[in-house]
């Protein structure tokens, strides 16, 4: 019998939102724009591969507290341009700007994103809990057609915690009017969003479409959204 759960709490990027695929779109785009293989940048999928590794590192720090917002945004480009041995901090800034501009307008969700979405809809209150940007994640709910399927949209920024900490969570819950008894959160993050909710006391669907190897002991965990069906 599958338990009755009243709340499920989503992350966005990387289990909604594909973030991968809006951000290549997006960075192909500035590639060109910028002519940046005339700086000497002439692989672009090393370009992307380069980005991306940088770009984990810094959210990460972020994440922690040890960097602003600001400097993960600037940095991310500042710190790809050096290692191509260009010393550029217009371009890097620039860059920065423009890529916080064009990736939230790009609309790619994980397959099956919208129809697990309307399998939920009329069964359960709906929410959102993301460490992302106040100022883009809501442009990437609606450019990506999903924001009225959400209830409530709880923002790190706005809440003063970002995920895996306790107090998110509670803030949530406070929110949406939620328990941990009757929420359930899914996330492609052990960290911020398996190991957060676990310590918050809620059950959690790990979402692992690459199948990595975690060492949480975790509720559910899925390969791809159609499975939710299954589950809830």
């Amino acid at each position: 019998m599958k338990k009755k759960y009243q709340h499920i709490f989503f992350d966005l990027d990387r289990t909604l939102w594909d973030l991968e695929k809006n951000s290549e779109q997006a960075l192909l785009e500035l590639y060109h724009y910028y002519r940046l293989e005339e700086y000497g940048i002439t692989d672009f999928n090393d370009f992307i591969k380069n980005f991306n590794q940088i770009n984990h590192s810094l959210w990460q720090m972020y994440s922690l507290g040890k960097i602003t917002k600001e400097e993960l945004r600037f940095q991310r480009f500042n710190k790809l341009l050096i290692l191509y041995s260009i010393q550029h901090i217009a371009l890097a800034k620039s860059l920065g700007e423009a890529y916080t501009q064009h990736t939230p307008n790009k609309p790619h969700l994980f397959p099956f994103a919208k129809e697990s979405l309307d399998y939920l809809y009329p069964k359960y209150a709906l929410h959102i809990i993301t460490n992302g940007f106040k100022e883009v994640q809501h442009i990437k709910l609606r450019k990506s057609g999903i924001a009225r399927y959400f209830q409530k949209i709880i923002l790190s920024e706005i809440a003063g915690y970002n995920k895996p900490h306790t107090e998110i969570f509670r803030y949530a819950f406070k929110e949406t009017n939620a328990i941990p008894e009757n929420s359930i959160m899914i996330g492609d993050d052990e960290e911020a969003d398996i190991m957060g909710a676990k310590n918050a006391g809620i059950d959690q669907i790990y979402f692992n479409p690459s199948e990595k190897k975690i060492n949480t002991e975790v509720t559910y965990q899925i390969r791809c959204l159609s499975e939710i069906k299954n589950l809830l």
